[in-house]
C-alpha cells in the first residue's frame, strides 16, 4: 500500500507540473498574439500613408506576412518622376 501512495504522489506532482507549463505556455502564446497584432497595426498604418502618398489604397484585410513583404519591396521600387 505504501508503493501505490507514493506512485499516486509522483504522479500528481507530475501532472501539477505539466499543468503549470502548460499555463506557461498558454502565457507565452497570447503575448505573442498581441505583439503580432500590434505590429500588424503598425505596419498597416505606416504603410497606408505610403499607398496614400502613392495615390493608392491599402486593402485593411491584407495579412500581417503581406504587410512585411511590403516593406522588403516598395522601398525599392520608389523612382522620382
Amino acid at each position: 500500500m505504501g508503493w501505490e501512495n507514493a506512485e499516486y504522489f509522483d504522479l500528481r506532482r507530475e501532472l501539477e507540473e505539466k499543468q503549470k507549463e502548460q499555463a506557461k505556455s498558454k502565457k507565452i502564446a497570447e503575448k505573442l498574439k498581441i505583439n503580432s497584432d500590434q505590429l500588424k497595426i503598425d505596419l498597416y498604418n505606416s504603410l497606408s500613408i505610403y499607398y496614400t502618398f502613392l495615390g493608392k489604397d491599402l486593402d485593411e484585410e491584407i495579412s500581417l506576412s503581406d504587410l512585411k513583404n511590403f516593406l522588403k519591396i516598395y522601398p525599392r521600387q520608389i523612382q522620382i518622376q
